[in-house]
């Protein structure tokens, strides 16, 4: 397999091991938590579809590319957090992107 496909296959399995997280009960009450998994995903799709782009034209990713994937991941989350509208965690950004860098 090559390295981008396992990069994409790990942050899917990192996306689903994120959303099994939050707890149930707290699904449904918190749009802060909502709104992290919204922007790793986002992240993960922007990043893939850099990888996607690179393969396309049998070059190396872009690193402007991965840069505004970073950059808009990280804007998201921290106005998520800013909101604080009963987010379970808080200054997790980290964790998640490494879980969706993984």
């Amino acid at each position: 397999m090559k390295n981008s496909q396992r990069t994409v296959a790990g942050a899917f399995i990192a996306l689903f091991v994120l959303g099994v997280a939050v707890e149930p009960s707290h699904a449904a009450e918190s749009k802060c938590d909502a709104a992290k998994v919204k922007a790793a995903g986002k992240k993960l799709a922007a990043k893939a579809n850099c990888h996607a782009k690179a393969l396309q034209k049998d070059a190396a990713v872009d690193p402007t590319c991965l840069t505004k994937a970073e950059e808009k991941f990280d804007t998201a989350f921290q106005k998520a957090n800013a909101k604080n509208d009963n987010c379970t965690t808080s200054n997790d950004a980290a964790t998640v992107e490494s879980m969706v860098d993984a």
